[in-house]
């Protein structure tokens, strides 16, 4: 998917239409399909469009961008704002984060995130 450079995905948990069209292709092909899927330009799932960071920039060969900005639903915020957000998201949810961290206690350690 390297070639689908900045597109590839928006977020984590959002990839790019060029990464979509992608899995569906290899999902036909193992159905023993014809891989017909196409992107039509609608944009599945671009309403929230995170920043890429520079490092995994360089690590494809594209240009860091200079922003650090998100695309929510076509309202631009900063990375602060989206990482204060988050923690009092968590902040009114405990469970949640004491779930998350029971059950990758050790991963966050090992990425010296604990």
């Amino acid at each position: 998917m390297r070639a689908a450079g900045m597109g590839a995905v928006h977020t984590v948990d959002r990839p790019g239409d060029a990464l979509l069209v992608e899995i569906a292709k290899g999902i036909q092909s193992c159905l023993r399909v014809e891989p017909t899927a196409d992107d039509h330009g609608i944009g599945l799932l671009g309403q929230c469009r995170g920043p890429v960071e520079p490092n995994i920039a360089e690590a494809l060969g594209l240009p860091v961008p200079e922003t650090d900005a998100w695309s929510m639903y076509g309202r631009q915020l900063t990375s602060t704002d989206i990482h204060v957000a988050q923690v009092e998201w968590y902040r009114q949810h405990p469970d949640v984060l004491k779930a998350i961290m029971a059950a990758h206690a050790s991963r966050m350690d090992l990425l010296g995130l604990l």
